[in-house]
């Protein structure tokens, strides 16, 4: 429920549909000149594959082909999901795909 108007996401406000907090999210980045896509947490990474974050965390600190593409942000760790080396190491990981 939206606290400011009480409507809900995706009813009718005034005429106007209320947005999601991913597209709000996304205008924001849009609105405030940041260039190129958001990069991803480890708890973003483990909420999409479906898997505990320390197995995130494990796999960007293996070598070779089990290790996870990413950018090292002082001690933080972010994930680029449009990256073709990410990409590349999602479909390496596919099953019967």
């Amino acid at each position: 429920m939206d606290r400011a108007n009480g409507s809900r996401e995706g009813e009718s406000y005034r005429g106007q549909m209320v947005p999601s907090e991913k597209k709000l999210e996304r205008e924001l980045c849009m609105s405030s000149g940041v260039v190129g896509p958001k990069l991803w947490t480890a708890q973003d990474l483990a909420s999409y594959l479906a898997v505990p974050v320390g197995w995130i965390y494990d796999r960007t600190r293996r070598e070779g082909p089990e290790r996870i593409p990413h950018t090292k942000l002082g001690k933080y760790c972010r994930f680029d999901p449009a990256s073709p080396a990410f990409q590349d190491w999602l479909k390496q990981h596919q099953v019967g795909g």
